[in-house]
C-alpha cells in the first residue's frame, strides 16, 4: 500500500479535528444554520454552539427533549411532537421538517425550520439516533403572512364595498361593514362606534366573539378616566388617520387587556370614517394575526375608509345609486393600481375557471389584459407540460382541510420572456359561492421554495 493510501486510511489527527470543528462553527454561523445530533435512548442532544440562540437562550447543559418542548409554544407542541414520534416509529418515515413557533425569555414569537432524518434504528425498528438542522424562517413568514393578509384585505375590500353599494342607510351600512370585516378573514372582531348628541363615542355595530364583552369592558373604564390615551378609536377619532397597534404594547393589567389575551388578538386598527370632510365615525377591527402592516396594506386600508365616507356623504342624496356605482368604479381601479405597484397578481376562480383577475395576473400568463381570461378554464392558461402536476396538486386538496396550492411552472410573460410562475391559493367564498382566491407573482425558478 502506498503512503498516500495509508494517510488517506488512518484517523484524523488532533489539530485536523480542531480544524474540522473551526470549519463547522465559521460556516454554522456565517450560514445560520445548525447542526444537531439526538440520541433517543438518552434523550441527550449534541449541537452546534449557535444552535440554542435560535431560541433565544443561552447555552443549556444539557439539552434534552423536553428543552425543545418547553421552548415551543402550546399550540405548535402536538405537530412537534406528532412528527417526530411517527419518524421514530417502526416503519416510519426516515425523514421530517416541519416549521414551528418558539417562544423567546423576551416573550417575542420566532419562526424557526426544523429538518431531520433518522440515521440508526434498534432491530424492532424504532429510531435510535436523529442528525438534522434548525434555521430561522421568519423572513419567509413574514412574505407568506403578508400575501395572506393581502388576499383577506382583498376580500374585505370586495365586502366593504358591496356594502357601500346595497345598503340604504347608515345603520345598514354599518352592520354590514362590520360582519364583513369578520367574514373576509381579516378580522376576528369589528366595531363602528358613531358621535352622539353627547359627543361620545358610542358603539352602534358590531361582529365577531367577544366583542360585546369588550365593547363593556372599554366603557367601564373610559367612565373612569375618559380621557384614555391608549384608546386606540379616540386615537384614530382625534387624528382623523388610521392608526394600528400590536398587543404587546396592551396593558394587560387592566380588563381590555385582560380581553386581548383571553381572545388572543395579537393587533388592532382602527378607521376614521368622515362625513364633509369631519370624522364622524370610527371603525376599529381585532386579528389574532399579527398584521405586516406597510405603506401599500395602509394604503388599501384607506380604499375602506374612503369608500365608506363616500358612501355616508350621499346617503341622502338622489343620486345615491349612481354614486354608488362611481364607489365601485373607483374602489376597482385603485384596488387594481395598488396591487400593480406591488406587482402582485391577483385571481378569483370559481367553477375552474377566472372570475376575476387583475391585469398583472394576466400579464404573467402571457395575455395583455384581464379581459381576455374571464370565464376562461383557469388550467388552460398553464403551459400543457405544467397541467398534470397541476391536477395532481388540486385532486390532493379534495382530502386536505385546508385546501392551499403553492404551485410553480414556467412560461412566456405578454412581452414574450421566459419566467417562473408562483401561483398561491386558498379555497373559500367570494360573492357568496365557493371559490379559489389566489396571488401570482414572478419566480426565479420553478423548484418548490422552502
Amino acid at each position: 500500500m502506498s503512503s498516500d493510501d495509508e494517510r488517506s486510511r488512518r484517523a484524523p489527527l488532533p489539530y485536523e479535528l480542531l480544524a474540522s470543528d473551526e470549519l463547522l462553527r465559521v460556516t454554522t454561523e456565517m450560514s445560520g444554520v445548525a447542526v444537531w445530533e439526538y440520541n433517543v435512548r438518552e434523550n441527550l442532544m449534541q449541537r452546534s454552539a449557535n444552535h440554542d440562540a435560535l431560541y433565544g437562550l443561552d447555552w443549556q447543559n444539557p439539552w434534552h427533549a423536553e428543552t425543545f418542548l418547553d421552548a415551543t409554544i402550546d399550540e405548535d407542541r402536538p405537530l412537534a411532537n406528532r412528527v417526530i414520534d411517527e419518524s421514530l416509529a417502526p416503519g416510519g418515515p426516515d425523514s421530517y421538517e416541519f416549521d414551528f413557533r418558539v417562544l423567546w425569555p423576551d416573550q417575542s414569537i420566532h419562526w424557526l425550520c426544523v429538518r431531520g432524518r433518522v440515521v440508526a434504528r434498534d432491530e424492532t425498528g424504532s429510531g435510535l439516533t436523529i442528525r438534522g438542522v434548525i434555521f430561522d424562517v421568519g423572513d419567509r413568514k413574514a412574505i407568506e403572512v403578508s400575501n395572506e393578509e393581502l388576499v383577506k384585505l382583498y376580500k374585505t375590500l370586495s365586502a366593504c364595498n358591496h356594502a357601500t353599494v346595497n345598503s340604504h342607510d347608515e345603520s345598514e351600512l354599518f352592520h354590514r361593514v362590520c360582519q364583513a370585516m369578520v367574514d373576509s378573514g381579516h378580522a376576528d372582531a369589528a366595531w363602528i362606534g358613531q358621535f352622539d348628541n353627547g359627543r361620545e363615542l358610542v358603539p352602534v355595530a358590531w361582529a365577531g366573539v367577544g366583542v360585546e364583552e369588550f365593547l363593556a369592558a372599554r366603557q367601564e373604564i373610559l367612565e373612569r378616566n375618559p380621557a384614555a390615551s391608549y384608546d386606540l378609536a379616540l386615537i384614530s377619532l382625534n387624528e382623523g388617520r388610521i392608526v394600528w397597534r400590536r398587543a404587546s404594547t396592551t396593558l394587560a393589567d387592566d380588563a381590555i387587556g385582560q380581553l386581548v389575551i383571553k381572545h388572543h388578538w395579537a393587533s388592532s386598527e382602527s378607521l376614521p370614517l368622515k362625513r364633509d370632510g369631519s370624522t364622524v365615525a370610527v371603525l376599529t377591527a381585532y386579528s389574532r394575526s399579527e398584521l405586516h402592516f406597510s405603506e401599500e396594506i395602509d394604503r388599501l386600508l384607506s380604499e375602506v375608509s374612503s369608500d365608506i365616507s363616500y358612501a355616508l356623504e350621499n346617503f341622502s342624496s338622489r343620486r345615491q345609486e349612481l354614486r354608488s356605482r362611481e364607489v365601485a368604479t373607483r374602489f376597482e381601479r385603485n384596488l387594481n393600481h395598488a396591487l400593480d405597484q406591488l406587482h402582485l397578481g391577483i385571481y378569483v376562480i370559481q367553477d375552474s375557471r377566472f372570475s376575476f383577475l387583475n391585469d398583472r395576473s394576466a400579464k404573467l400568463l402571457g395575455f395583455s389584459s384581464a379581459k381576455e381570461l374571464i370565464g376562461r378554464e383557469s388550467r388552460l392558461s398553464v403551459p400543457t407540460e405544467f397541467r398534470d402536476r397541476l391536477d395532481a396538486l388540486i385532486e390532493k386538496t379534495r382530502t386536505n382541510d385546508e385546501g392551499n396550492i403553492d404551485f410553480t411552472f414556467e412560461t412566456l410573460d405578454d412581452t414574450g420572456r421566459r419566467i417562473g410562475v408562483r401561483a398561491r391559493s386558498i379555497v373559500t367564498e367570494f360573492d357568496g359561492r365557493p371559490a379559489r382566491i389566489g396571488v401570482l407573482t414572478e419566480s426565479a425558478s420553478t423548484a418548490p421554495e422552502d
